[in-house]
């Protein structure tokens, strides 16, 4: 079955000014996924047919660019997926939307997002913290497609040989273990 994205106007819970929201709807294998856009607007100023805010609302400059900035964010989601022959649940689908470094190349801002949108522990949240560090003083920037079979054993040389205190072999893997999950996650 198709996937599909929709943005409506929600109309079964409006605000005391008369306003509603506005929503993502995200569809796949006949399961569906509303996700809140933040945007509130009027239903005699919402246009259906052409998924826009009209003109009679004062923000609707600022609230069309929004809504197409996150229509062409949800496209990309599932283009990613599609391309990449990987299904698209819509839990995945919601954790990559919600996710602000979605599409970024870096592997740092990848990570500090992860931090603060993920309910993870905080032993999690150290570790990922420490092994970020450690990466940030062998390469201060870090692009996901920098981040091949020599960066690695560069990285490996560097924990093993330079870095104080030097990296035992436990330490060194479970480096890997955390980049390998970081780039699972987001590339």
């Amino acid at each position: 079955m198709e996937t599909t994205i929709k943005i409506f106007l929600r109309t079964d819970n409006t605000n005391i000014d008369g306003s509603n929201m506005l929503y993502l709807l995200f569809t796949s294998k006949r399961k569906l996924k509303k996700i809140s856009l933040g945007i509130n607007v009027k239903a005699k100023d919402w246009d259906a047919n052409k998924t826009k805010v009209k003109k009679s609302d004062i923000g609707y400059l600022r609230k069309n660019k929004y809504l197409r900035a996150y229509h062409e964010k949800a496209q990309k989601i599932i283009d990613k997926y599609f391309f990449e022959d990987i299904p698209l649940s819509v839990n995945e689908f919601e954790r990559n939307f919600k996710n602000n470094s979605f599409g970024t190349a870096s592997f740092y801002d990848f990570i500090e997002n992860e931090i603060k949108n993920l309910d993870i522990a905080k032993a999690t949240i150290k570790d990922y913290k420490t092994q970020t560090a450690k990466l940030k003083k062998y390469s201060p920037e870090l692009n996901f497609s920098d981040i091949d079979l020599t960066f690695i054993q560069n990285y490996d040389l560097y924990l093993k040989n330079v870095r104080k205190p030097k990296n035992g072999k436990n330490t060194r893997l479970s480096s890997f273990k955390f980049m390998k999950q970081v780039i699972k996650q987001g590339y």
